[in-house]
């Protein structure tokens, strides 16, 4: 046992002396780690963050104008086309910078003219058709034509399927109700 602490104490001594030498060592290289991050990494990243700052803002202004352009562009569309209960937001466009940076960004605005086209299109549609006030009001909403058909024409159908049982509930009140007493 007396050994084994001789030992440790010794293995102690030596880690101690170890650990004073590498912090001596490590001195220079830790005065150099503070001058590089002071005149190196922290000026760098200043200037990275300055620059996504800028950048990220000029893409916002480029994108600003693309969408300010097809805005006017989809307004110019539904007038020709009588579409006024379309909105830009329900046309899912969005602008990205490929599509910013082009001077005119045709696939996004033929994707607008597809759109109010076809809503003009399924106003159309919707016009002759019976109920179609309420075909009308269900597709503003959904812009789906089938979707709007199939909402009204099932409320109609539970609306008479409603007035029948009435009607068969009347009729059956009517048959059970008893007679005048015979005198």
């Amino acid at each position: 046992k007396d050994v084994r602490a001789q030992l440790n104490k010794e293995f102690k001594e030596y880690e101690a002396q170890r650990t004073a030498i590498k912090s001596k060592i490590l001195e220079p290289y830790k005065a150099f780690e503070q001058i590089y991050r002071e005149c190196v990494t922290e000026p760098f990243k200043r200037a990275d963050a300055d620059l996504k700052g800028k950048i990220d803002a000029t893409e916002r202004e480029i994108k600003g104008r693309c969408e300010k352009q097809l805005e006017a562009y989809f307004q110019e569309l539904c007038a020709v086309n009588h579409v006024d209960f379309l909105t830009f937001a329900q046309t899912g466009v969005r602008v990205d910078m490929a599509s910013a940076r082009a001077k005119t960004p045709k696939k996004l605005m033929d994707q607008l003219r597809m759109m109010v086209e076809g809503c003009a299109q399924a106003m159309a549609t919707i016009d002759g058709m019976e109920h179609g006030d309420e075909i009308a009001v269900e597709y503003k909403k959904c812009l789906d034509l089938t979707l709007a058909i199939r909402l009204v024409t099932e409320r109609h159908q539970k609306l008479e399927a409603e007035r029948q049982r009435k009607a068969e509930a009347k009729a059956a009140c009517i048959r059970v109700a008893p007679g005048p007493e015979p005198a």
